[in-house]
């Protein structure tokens, strides 16, 4: 959780925790993970499940992102021209682009008990799509719902409202700590933030 291993597969959050002042500009700008320990060992518990199934998971969440916000799907160059949207379901470009999506979740969901490493990893991922030309806050949050539904969908009888209500918090803290990151213009930028979950 947070080790070398983990740093290595994101290489752009190597060395970020050592940087000066980064413990204190945390707490100025009030980012901080809002959940308790007893809610961490619970979704990284049954996050386990989810992790065998990324693939799976990660087509469906896209899948229900696609259908319901078809503004978002045109954004994808791979997947803009195709009109029938269940048809992604068997593309290898669909499972190739969810499993990277995946990946990124599934370090967040690993590293919930390393509250410095993951907001530093999510603040490098949401700068990282900087890159990507027309890409808006809007697009992290259209992935909200699905991934509550392929969630859903993955656990099953286990996901009880409780831990719906986690995975919400959760998931809001995730994407927005990736906006706080996309919106930072450099690596010195601070933005103000607020736990309003």
């Amino acid at each position: 959780m947070g080790c070398s291993a983990s740093e290595h597969i994101y290489p752009a959050a190597d060395g970020m925790l050592a940087k000066p002042g980064f413990k204190d500009s945390l707490k100025k700008n009030g980012i901080k993970l809002p959940l308790t320990e007893r809610e961490i060992f619970a979704l990284t518990k049954t996050w386990k499940a989810i992790s065998k199934n990324m693939v799976s998971a990660g087509v469906t969440m896209f899948l229900r992102m696609f259908e319901s916000r078809q503004e978002v799907r045109t954004m994808f160059e791979q997947f803009r021209t195709t009109d029938d949207v269940a048809s992604l379901y068997t593309s290898s470009a669909l499972e190739n682009h969810s499993l990277i999506v995946m990946n990124a979740l599934d370090e967040s969901m690993n590293n919930m008990d390393d509250e410095e490493y993951l907001i530093e990893f999510l603040l490098t991922t949401g700068r990282s799509h900087q890159r990507f030309e027309n890409f808006s806050e809007t697009v992290f949050w259209a992935i909200e719902e699905p991934f509550i539904t392929a969630v859903r969908q993955t656990l099953g009888d286990k996901f009880t409202t409780g831990l719906e209500r986690i995975y919400r918090l959760a998931i809001k803290f995730i994407l927005t700590t990736l906006i706080i990151g996309f919106n930072q213009r450099d690596r010195g930028e601070s933005n103000t933030y607020s736990n309003g979950y």
